[in-house]
């Protein structure tokens, strides 16, 4: 009686043991699928539970082999366990920082320099030791106006270009002369008495009216010569000497005949600009900056200096004559005769 207790025990051990064999199997294979992986079991148990090479490697087929998967890998039939995909494999290149940065170097100095689109045309002028003497910088444009032979007046602007000018310097008298075209721009400065200031006395612009591609259908083809004296007398912006004259407000320096007679006239508009003669550096400088309204004007030093120089003589003859009329009237005088 007892032994069949024992085997009836052991009948149901074995059952129990043979039913949950394949459920253990199922829930190995799902845990295994959802890692990305299969976990392999050793036959044996090695008990490390990491799917190691050499069980898979003992079946023959290359697949690591799962408790309860006998029956295919005898019966010869595929695995059906769903495995997840595997990732799509994409090439990286990876750059060194120090590579990077040298890439980056290398782009930006490969880049054309920007030009300064706001730089004045610049004039200067050089004595015979090679040292400035005249400097000027303006943006400048010539408005002429001319009598066609239809008896209309016509309007024609020329930009004053960026050449090499040429002229003289001397210790109170400087000379500009900036040459384009059919056309010659002179600017004359001087010093006053004092040699306190300079200022500009004279700007002329002579053109040639043959050239009939600027002066179309021009009534006369003569020479002529516009000056600054016609409208604005001889002195100009009037500034301290070693001082450069600047100024950002439009001005407009009237033309006319130098010669009093003629149709035509111009207009000198300055835009921006700066100017220094009788110069000791060749750089501009400290700025003499225009009054509010535009270019400053003075009036001419010479005219008091003249009148006060002529009252100073008129008073010393004065003061002479008075001393002489004063001794010969008291030497007629005889004191002898006083009683």
């Amino acid at each position: 009686m007892v032994l069949l207790r024992r085997a009836t025990l052991l009948l149901l051990l074995a059952g129990a043991l043979l039913l949950a064999a394949p459920a253990r199997a199922r829930a190995q294979r799902d845990s295994g699928g959802a890692g990305g992986g299969v976990l392999s079991v050793s036959p044996a148990g090695d008990g490390d539970g990491n799917g190691d090479g050499d069980d898979g490697a003992e079946d023959g087929d290359g697949r690591n082999d799962v408790p309860g998967d006998d029956e295919d890998d005898a019966g010869g039939g595929a695995d059906t366990t769903p495995r997840a995909p595997a990732p799509p494999q994409t090439e990286t290149t990876t750059i060194p920082l120090e590579a990077a940065a040298q890439e980056s170097a290398d782009t930006s100095s490969k880049e054309e320099p920007v030009a300064n689109p706001g730089r004045l045309p610049q004039y200067r002028l050089t004595n015979r030791g090679g040292e400035t003497c005249i400097l000027m910088e303006m943006d400048a444009v010539v408005g002429i106006f001319y009598e066609m032979k239809s008896k209309e007046r016509r309007d024609l602007e020329e930009y004053v270009d960026d050449v090499e000018p040429t002229g003289f310097c001397k210790d109170d008298e400087a000379q500009l002369i900036i040459a384009w075209k059919a056309f010659e721009l002179r600017w004359s400065f001087s010093k006053t008495p004092g040699g306190e200031r300079w200022y500009v006395n004279l700007i002329e612009l002579k053109y040639d009216k043959s050239d009939s591609t600027l002066f179309e259908n021009a009534s006369s083809v003569e020479d002529v010569t516009l000056s600054s004296r016609q409208a604005h007398g001889a002195t100009l912006f009037p500034t301290p000497v070693g001082k450069s004259y600047h100024c950002q407000s439009e001005y407009k320096v009237e033309l006319g005949p130098s010669s009093g007679h003629g149709s035509d006239s111009a207009t000198l508009l300055l835009r921006a600009f700066r100017m220094q003669p009788f110069m000791f550096k060749p750089t501009f400088g400290p700025a003499f900056e225009c009054s509010a309204g535009g270019a400053a004007k003075f009036r001419d030093e010479t005219a008091p200096i003249a009148v006060g120089s002529t009252l100073a003589v008129v008073v010393l003859l004065t003061v002479t004559g008075y001393g002489v009329y004063r001794y010969f009237k008291i030497k007629k005088v005889q004191y002898d005769t006083m009683e």
